[in-house]
């Protein structure tokens, strides 16, 4: 009998370039057609896509990946299928080290990253509806989620922002505290803008007035983010209405001076203003920090704060890997006595295969027991109790060791006693 073992073949942004990656990509029709992936070589599959890897977690024997790239070859080519190679093949608990790593983000791009979590749980419910997994699979991704949760709630690895739009609105709530009162004024319509005060809105922000020197796209921009758009005339009046700027135009030179500031701050009555600028060359003139209640940060100090997050992030690897290790140990206990208790169950059955058939050789030699069925019943009692009682000393031997944590000792001496007398005998029979 064949060792089934935990495999992964990864394809991720480290060893596979994009272009390839995308090869593999399986639509809704295809992800059902996994199915037929699972037989005596490979018992569970769960297929994982993100934009950063592709991931078959596989448990079966030694030809899984053999059988996976027939299967891609089908699904596909055979160009595609050979992709397969270029994956990285682990292996049993490096499997389930690395599973753990990718739900809790530290193998992710971008550190620390919120989404892997929630792609990571999607492929596993999916391979569960369709019926791809098993008591293996099933306890190797339901544990890898619960450490992913265990990582955020005991470590700050997805604490510091890693984006300059996250870190600028970050920036902004250490000056205001709560945004449901203040009211953001975008400049321009360049992306980074735009993904602030998308993160500004959904953090509640009171309105967003948009400006740009094009006073269509201004609309169209004002439209899709839910705001109020106004000509670049008005600037001066939108300064002294909002709380929140960010800036990123395309001009050459400043188009908020201190001079400009000065008049706006003054008729603003002082209030504190926050100034994103995020445009280069730069919109807001540097002085303009210098003014009381004013508080200006331009793409150099957004990308400092970011360097400094990503180096906080990484100080936390060490503590989240911690618990990956203590974690990683509490699994594979449960999967070594699953791999004994599997084991004792085919002898079990084995045994049971042989008892029925001895037992129907010698009900067939016996005459004259056609309406006797007491006897029929007695008979199987016998050879229920001596198959029991034969087997039991096997049993308690591996109860024991179990209860010692040995279950790997129990194991391969099963597999050998099985594979030595069991396998034999039935040929014989």
């Amino acid at each position: 009998m064949g060792k089934d073992r935990i495999q992964l073949i990864t394809l991720n942004y480290r060893n596979t370039p994009v272009e390839d990656r995308e090869k593999l990509a399986l639509d809704d029709e295809l992800k059902r057609r996994l199915r037929e992936l699972i037989n005596d070589e490979i018992k569970e599959v769960v297929y994982l896509f993100t934009c950063n890897r592709v991931e078959f977690y596989l448990f079966g024997g030694e030809g899984s990946k053999i059988k996976l790239k027939e299967f891609i070859g089908d699904l596909k080519d055979r160009e595609v299928a050979s992709l397969i190679d270029k994956g990285e093949h682990l292996f049993e608990k490096d499997a389930v080290i690395h599973a753990f790593r990718v739900a809790s983000s530290l193998d992710s791009m971008v550190l620390g990253e919120p989404q892997i979590v929630g792609q990571f749980k999607s492929a596993f419910e999916e391979a569960r509806s369709l019926n791809l997994t098993g008591p293996v699979l099933n306890n190797l991704f339901t544990k890898a989620i619960t450490v992913s949760k265990k990582i955020r709630s005991k470590t700050a690895i997805g604490e510091a922002p890693l984006s300059v739009s996250h870190a600028a609105c970050d920036l902004a709530e250490r000056v205001f505290g709560e945004f449901d009162k203040c009211l953001v004024l975008l400049i321009g319509a360049g992306e980074m803008a735009e993904l602030a005060a998308t993160y500004l809105k959904d953090r509640g922000v009171k309105g967003l007035i948009v400006i740009n020197r094009t006073f269509e796209r201004a609309v169209e921009l004002a439209e899709k983010l839910g705001a109020v758009a106004k000509p670049f005339d008005r600037l001066k009046d939108a300064l002294v209405e909002a709380d929140i700027v960010i800036s990123s135009t395309s001009a050459s030179g400043f188009i908020i001076t201190k001079r400009v500031m000065e008049e706006v701050m003054r008729l603003r009555r002082n209030r504190p203003m926050f100034l994103i600028d995020i445009a280069v060359p730069r919109d807001i003139e540097r002085e303009v920090e210098d003014l009381e209640n004013v508080y200006l940060y331009d793409v150099d100090d957004l990308e400092a704060v970011v360097e400094e997050n990503r180096r906080r992030r990484e100080k936390e690897v060490h503590k989240a890997m911690l618990i990956i290790e203590e974690e990683v140990e509490v699994f594979w206990r449960w999967y070594e006595n699953q791999e004994v208790y599997s084991l004792i169950a085919d002898i079990r059955n084995w045994a049971e295969e042989i008892r029925l058939k001895e037992m129907q050789k010698t009900l067939s030699k016996l005459k004259n027991l056609g309406e006797e069925e007491r006897i029929r019943e007695s008979i199987d009692a016998l050879t229920k109790a001596l198959t029991n009682k034969l087997l039991h000393p096997l049993m308690s031997y591996a109860k024991e060791e179990i209860a010692r944590n040995n279950p790997h000792k129990v194991y391969h001496i099963l597999r050998d006693i099985f594979k030595g007398g069991g396998n034999e005998n039935k040929n014989r029979n």
